[in-house]
């Protein structure tokens, strides 16, 4: 079964190269996959954001979602994961992996580049984070498209109240299902 969505480079170089071609099935499972990750992993992230902003000596901030704007939504979901994944993901990343910081060097750059696009003290430690997982997942292998079906679900929670009701088990259910898209995506490049 094969459908049209996204695809990106094969190999982890960092070139942020897209373009749209047929895709298999299980690429767009790994995608999907992506995106359910990054929906189930927001509270895991609040709560270490949290954590560590109070151990930082930051003022607790009381998060709500935003109203609903059907624009601000549509930049959110889709132009925000596309456009930030490309730059950080994509462009920074690569870019410094290939310098004498290598690797672990370009998940930092990357995820302190994408931090402070995000302004005050709390998103920028929570985006710092998400770009650490982000940047890890590209290193260890992810594509851009993946990345940005994470992120895409990561905004997604943020959008929405689900993360209110986010048991401890939710951190569970994020890994794997992290390290299932991640698998499923690494698979469906074999074929």
């Amino acid at each position: 079964m094969r459908g049209v969505g996204f695809v990106g480079p094969i190999s982890g170089s960092g070139s942020a190269a897209l373009r749209w071609e047929a895709t298999s099935a299980p690429k767009l499972v790994a995608l999907a996959v992506g995106a359910a990750a990054g929906f189930v992993a927001y509270p895991t992230f609040l709560w270490m954001t949290s954590v560590l902003g109070l151990a930082a000596g930051l003022s607790p901030r009381s998060l709500s979602p935003p109203a609903w704007d059907a624009n601000a939504f549509a930049i959110i979901l889709v132009l925000s994961p596309v456009l930030e994944e490309l730059l950080h993901r994509g462009l920074v990343l690569g870019a410094v992996r290939r310098t004498a910081l290598g690797a672990g060097g370009a998940v930092l750059v990357s995820s302190a580049s994408f931090a402070v696009t995000h302004g005050e003290p709390w998103a920028v430690l929570g985006t710092f984070l998400v770009g650490l997982a982000l940047g890890s997942s590209r290193v260890a292998g992810a594509s851009l498209p993946f990345c940005m079906a994470v992120h895409a679900g990561l905004n997604a929670a943020a959008l929405s109240s689900a993360w209110r009701w986010a048991g401890p088990w939710w951190l569970l259910a994020g890994v794997l299902l992290w390290l299932a898209g991640l698998g499923v995506e690494r698979r469906s490049r074999a074929r």
